[in-house]
């Protein structure tokens, strides 16, 4: 995970507001929640909760431990908790780059009672990874055919890539159907594609990073005869 770190402030500080708020919410059973990026650039939200008093604020993390507050003065008390968007992440491969993110908020009273709040969720959109393959000008191709040579083979030359187009090397399985495929640093990788039992041969290659949305290709792989050619 990269960005900031979660930080917690109340809103009131002897009465006056310790920093603009926005939330319009009155009721503890109910957040709000504001996207904005730090000084740094980094994606964050702030939760807003109002808290009563003796009260414990849970913002549940999916991969770390989770932001715990007490409230332990003699009244109710907004909190204003900043969280870097990455917190969220589900950490997997995705099969979509757009994902809706539900923060998990409840309030525990001083008596032992567990509360959900109601935060509002938002979308986030995840980078894709893509297949430079060598004989392809489009990396965003999902398909093509290619042609076995002499022995029968396809030999596959590529290179992962990020959505700005630079390798990436770190973190990536790649796979053609079931076979795992080695990725070199500067995400260079090569796989020998056989056209089994000399007829066309599909193969599919998948990669997968956590927090990418995954990339499919398909290759079919066309006998060799003198003088074949395919449009690629």
């Amino acid at each position: 995970m990269t960005g900031g770190a979660v930080c917690g402030v109340d809103l009131l500080v002897d009465g006056k507001a310790a920093e603009p708020y926005l939330a319009t919410a009155t009721d503890w059973t109910q957040a709000t929640l504001e996207p904005y990026t730090d000084d740094d650039g980094n994606e964050m939200v702030a939760i807003t909760v109002l808290i009563p008093a003796g009260a414990t604020l849970r913002i549940a993390f999916p991969h770390q431990d989770d932001y715990v507050y007490t409230n332990t003065k003699s009244e109710e008390a907004y909190r204003r908790v900043k969280i870097p968007v990455a917190v969220f992440y589900p950490n997997e491969p995705l099969d979509e780059a757009e994902l809706t993110i539900a923060p998990q908020v409840t309030v525990t009273a001083a008596d032992g009672t567990e509360h959900a709040v109601d935060c509002p969720s938002f979308e986030h959109t995840f980078p894709m990874l893509l297949l430079a393959i060598d004989s392809e000008g489009d990396p965003r191709k999902d398909a093509f055919y290619a042609i076995a040579d002499k022995d029968g083979v396809y030999r596959l030359l590529g290179t992962m890539l990020g959505e700005d187009s630079k390798p990436i090397d770190v973190g990536i399985r790649l796979t053609a159907n079931d076979t795992e495929l080695v990725v070199y640093m500067g995400g260079i990788f090569f796989a020998d594609l056989p056209c089994v039992g000399n007829a066309p041969t599909t193969y599919v290659l998948t990669a997968e990073k956590n927090d990418y949305m995954r990339v499919r290709v398909t290759v079919i792989v066309l006998p060799y005869e003198e003088g074949n050619s395919v449009d690629l």
